[in-house]
């Protein structure tokens, strides 16, 4: 019989593939009881609710998706050493994992009676980007880069690296791409991206 550590950890990976597939309102109990091989008072056992896996679902997910950027925009690299590795998070990440965006965007813009689980990690948010903001204001006056706030260019990063990856059900239907080619053809680009969003802060 497998330990509780096991079982545990069978039950959140479970809870994730489903929960990540199907987001809350699709996701089942018995689906991810099911998905961990054990039967649904097991799961209950160990996880009285739905809302308790979610949220430890949604929280690795997010930190799996974010958490080395933010470590990254904190760090003592130059702002386009930054940009550089930020990029590289973003692709490397959502190449593994091409879903990850659709489920925190889903999470956070469609369920806002349930936002305050995004809420949680926004002092840790704030902390980090308020260094990083610090960082290109000192830039800005040195003439390195023109004057830019930390969330025009996180607009300009996700929509170069994270656009593709939710928008890929509508190009696989038009060109009948499938996500591996698709991940190859972006990830071919990714010194592309770096180059356009260094080049639009560049004085």
């Amino acid at each position: 019989m497998e330990n509780n550590g096991n079982v545990e950890k069978n039950i959140v990976e479970s809870a994730r593939n489903v929960f990540v597939e199907k987001g809350y309102d699709g996701a089942t109990m018995r689906e991810i009881a099911a998905g961990a091989g054990i039967n649904i008072s097991m799961l209950h056992y160990y996880y009285r609710s739905k809302d308790n896996l979610f949220d430890i679902v949604f929280n690795d997910v997010f930190n799996r998706m974010y958490g080395r950027i933010f470590e990254v925009i904190s760090s003592g690299r130059d702002i386009f050493a930054k940009i550089r590795t930020i990029v590289d998070i973003y692709l490397d990440t959502l190449s593994a994992e091409p879903r990850l965006p659709n489920f925190i965007f889903n999470e956070v813009t469609q369920r806002p009676e349930r936002s305050g689980r995004f809420s949680g990690h926004k002092e840790y948010i704030l902390g980090h980007i308020g260094t990083f903001q610090q960082q290109l204001d000192e830039e800005a006056q040195r003439g390195t880069i023109r004057r830019v706030s930390v969330m025009e260019l996180f607009v300009a990063m996700e929509s170069l690296c994270v656009y593709p990856f939710l928008t890929h059900p509508l190009w696989q239907k038009i060109f009948d791409v499938d996500q591996e080619n698709f991940t190859r053809i972006i990830m071919a680009r990714r010194d592309t991206y770096a180059d356009n969003i260094i080049k639009s802060i560049e004085k």
